[in-house]
């Protein structure tokens, strides 16, 4: 059935999808956890959440590999710096450019905040090299570290636990769920890397002029928020369509494969599955058309009120050189930090949608760690020692016989 979280004016698609369905409902796919997740949590719940998944990523790729998990924090570190110096040194040279006299002795005086300018551009571009190198590196580390500590569970739990369904569901899903490890720390590394960005703005700017970054926060911050949004919708509408999805791909493979076409072609079916799949496509092609129109207007409204917000910087910015009350230089290094501090925005939004999603797997991986410990065998002692169990050495087999049964021919 429908539910509250689907998006306004996918409610009667849905019903329409059950009440002329014909095809059985399929099992959910294990990936569809996160998107399911994300769908029913809105902006909100996302934000006050993402500081666990982040804290638990650092601490995953902390055990996996430590070295490198301080390159990366320290490039990460050192990045936002260098774009703090960066801008301050743009500044520096709009400044100088900006001076009254000959061109040739305003060149000449900006060259040593050029010659800085270019250092710190170097400097950022090894820190953001040796920033992909440690990752590139730390992956597999994290994959072999997590997928190690789920096979010392599964090797070491009693022989009843995969006997039970529950924990034979949980294993499968823990399985999937080390896969995503990865992806829950390169996310949160580049989200990491993206809020140092638009912080390392937002201190530059406070230097530059404390009155400039409350307009830079309402330059970017509608922006930032329609794009949250505008996941949000997309993601509600992928879960609310995974059972479409697989219908879809199940009638992808009774149509367009080898083994299939022999029986469809023997009992008629051509013209039932093409009826299905209309009906299927005809409510999935509305319903993305609706999620068009919803994503379209959340940032187009988003991207207007940014805009305005962005005008009315500009407005602010006019008025604050006509009152003197900043220079001309300060002026233009506002403008260019708003740009920077967007695209950084940009960055953050996406890493928190992948982080988020990528979380919810991980948690499948952490619940089997915690609820497989019930299944580990209890120390045994000796003495008030642990005893270590024998190794099997020998099997006998007594009075075994093979009979086959009679089987009467007529």
């Amino acid at each position: 059935m429908p539910t509250k979280d689907q998006p306004d004016g996918m409610l009667d698609l849905a019903v329409t999808t059950q009440r002329d369905s014909v095809l059985p409902e399929l099992r959910e796919m294990w990936w569809e956890t996160g998107m399911r997740a994300r769908a029913q949590a809105g902006p909100f719940a996302v934000l006050s959440e993402l500081p666990r998944l982040v804290w638990a990523a650092l601490r995953v790729s902390w055990r996996a590999d430590r070295v490198r998990t301080l390159v990366v924090a320290a490039t990460t570190v050192g990045a936002g710096i260098m774009s703090a110096f960066g801008l301050l040194a743009v500044q520096r040279v709009l400044v100088e450019l900006f001076a009254g006299g000959p061109t040739a002795d305003k060149v000449v005086a900006a060259l040593p905040a050029l010659a800085a300018l270019a250092a710190v551009t170097a400097l950022r571009a090894g820190m953001a090299t040796a920033m992909g190198y440690a990752q590139n590196g730390l992956s597999p580390k994290v994959d072999q570290k997590v997928e190690r500590g789920l096979f010392e569970v599964t090797t070491a739990v009693r022989l009843e636990a995969f006997d039970a369904d529950a924990f034979a569901d949980d294993m499968e899903r823990a399985s999937r769920g080390a896969d995503s490890t990865t992806g829950l720390v390169q996310a949160s590394m580049n989200l990491l890397a993206g809020l140092a960005g638009v912080l390392a703005v937002a201190v530059a700017v406070v230097v530059i002029h404390p009155l400039l970054l409350p307009a830079l926060l309402v330059a970017t911050v509608p922006n930032g928020w329609a794009s949250l949004r505008a996941g949000h919708l997309r993601y509600q509408t992928y879960a609310a369509g995974s059972v479409r999805r697989r219908r879809l791909w199940l009638l992808h493979r009774l149509m367009a494969e080898r083994d299939s076409a022999p029986e469809l072609r023997s009992y008629g079916l051509r013209g039932f599955l093409l009826d299905q799949y209309d009906r299927v496509m005809g409510v999935e092609t509305g319903i993305q058309l609706a999620l068009a129109r919803r994503v379209t207007t959340t940032t187009t409204v988003g991207a207007m009120i940014g805009g305005i917000a962005t005008a009315a910087v500009y407005v602010l910015l006019g008025l604050l050189l006509i009152d003197g009350q900043i220079p001309l230089a300060a002026a233009a290094t506002c403008v260019i930090a708003v740009q920077s501090a967007q695209r950084s925005l940009s960055v953050v939004t996406f890493q928190i949608d992948r982080a988020y999603t990528e979380g919810q797997h991980f948690r499948d991986y952490t619940g089997f760690m915690a609820r497989a410990a019930e299944y580990l065998p209890q120390p045994r002692t000796c003495a008030g020692r642990a005893a270590t169990p024998q190794r099997l050495r020998e099997i006998t087999v007594e009075a075994v016989s093979l009979r086959y049964p009679l089987v009467v021919l007529c």
